[in-house]
């Protein structure tokens, strides 16, 4: 490089030459440039760049006695990644020069230097920077949702990528794997705001990595770095639904209409929507939620085992059994019996008859339950109702014929049962 000299210098050197055709030193024409002893101090605010960023450079400039040199001393700037614009730029009065650092699309670490004339900065006080990958800082991932249906399904997976500060980091390639189903996209780049975003598609538990930044030593031309490889991982789980467990019902025997209760428990983390109770006699019922029981009333004799089964969130079903089945039968009846009335004449048309009731209530004498009430049907298109638990009636036919007589008693438990006899009338 030719040297270049500060005005000041080159009228010296020039002031015994005498120029042909009346030419004059010019000497706005030569650069000003620092002598020697001169310092630059360079610095900048940024310390690392996403791809394409920029950021300032301020060079420092003092001459030997410690002051600024001349206004418009020239200062040139090069870098070893990227560019500086201008890459050649005039002290302000202070000795001051800003320029601005184009960081471009290579990852490495900028190192950045400065010299005029007798100055230069070395290699310890260029100011350096980190592009790109070589920028990275850290890098979180994360799954949404974060766990999938126990038959499978997908999870947008995101990585936040920032610089060595903290702030996001745009343009920085994320390589995404997997230690199960499949990814959308294996190599992302990220956007503006620092987010690498793919899809995750598995049937198992699937660990997904994300890793961004260099290994090694980075840069480019004469500088070096110590760029950082990040990675990250996020687990997406496959739903597990909670036990139902269905209890012993209460009461384990049954009448026909009688309500029979079952206990349900549901496992620790249970978030079913809603559950179906079977019944096992071919009703059901659904209940929205986790009731703590269900409760149904049979309306036919046998034994029967409960399911219940329940729905999640995802969409996955979880059942179970009642432990014991419920034995149902039929409702106890009251027992009663209608006859001709001992010693009584054969029954004859418009004479009367006299009938013996004898009735017992549901559940037998030591029951509480008593007779309320016992109607009798003579057959003949009469009836009577008797109230309490009457022991005879009597009645009169006005045709001859066979006839079935029918006494109906019902007790205090409203259970009803029927007792009949057939008799024939004569003229």
């Amino acid at each position: 490089m030719t040297p270049r000299f500060g005005c000041a210098q080159a009228n010296g050197l020039m002031a015994s030459v005498v120029l042909s055709a009346g030419l004059s030193v010019a000497c706005n024409r030569v650069p000003f440039l620092l002598p020697s002893g001169s310092t630059i101090v360079l610095a900048s605010a940024a310390t690392a760049l996403p791809i394409n960023g920029s950021a300032e450079i301020l060079a420092q400039v003092v001459v030997a006695s410690g002051t600024p040199p001349q206004r418009g001393t020239h200062v040139l700037f090069a870098t070893t990644l990227g560019s500086v614009d201008p890459s050649e730029a005039e002290t302000d009065s202070g000795g001051r020069v800003t320029v601005r650092f184009h960081a471009g699309t290579t990852s490495g670490i900028a190192s950045i230097t400065a010299f005029s004339g007798g100055a230069s900065v070395d290699a310890e006080g260029a100011v350096r920077i980190a592009i790109g990958a070589a920028a990275v800082g850290r890098i979180a991932v994360s799954a949404t949702p974060g766990t999938v249906p126990a038959s499978g399904g997908s999870a947008k997976v995101v990585a936040l990528v920032v610089d060595l500060n903290g702030n996001p980091l745009g343009g920085t390639t994320v390589t995404f794997t997997t230690t199960a189903g499949s990814l959308s996209q294996g190599v992302v780049t990220t956007d503006t705001s620092g987010n690498a975003e793919t899809s995750l598609t598995t049937r198992q538990q699937a660990t997904v990595t994300a890793t961004a930044g260099t290994q090694g030593t980075t840069g480019g031309g004469t500088g070096t770095g110590t760029g950082s490889q990040t990675s990250a991982t996020v687990t997406v789980n496959l739903n597990q639904p909670a036990l139902i467990t269905v209890g012993a019902p209460s009461p384990t025997t049954a009448i026909v209409g009688q309500t029979v209760t079952f206990p349900i428990t549901f496992g620790s983390g249970a978030s079913f929507v809603r559950v179906t109770a079977d019944f096992g006699d071919g009703s059901a019922q659904t209940i929205v939620g986790m009731p703590s029981t269900v409760s149904h009333a049979y309306s036919q004799t046998g034994t029967f085992l409960a399911r219940v089964t329940g729905v999640d969130a995802f969409g996955d079903t979880q059942s179970g059994s009642s432990s014991s089945g419920v034995t149902v039968t039929n409702r106890p009846q009251p027992s009663v019996t209608i006859a001709l009335a001992s010693g009584s004449p054969a029954p004859r048309r418009e004479a009367v008859t006299t009938f013996t009731l004898t009735s017992t209530p549901s559940g037998g004498t030591s029951s509480p339950n008593v007779i309320t009430s016992i109607v009798v049907n003579f057959g003949d298109g009469e009836s009577v109702s008797l109230s309490g638990n009457a022991s005879s009636v009597s009645h009169v036919y006005h045709r001859s014929g066979t006839f079935t007589v029918t006494a109906t008693a019902t007790d205090s438990a409203g259970a009803t049962g029927s007792g009949s006899t057939v008799i024939v009338v004569v003229d």
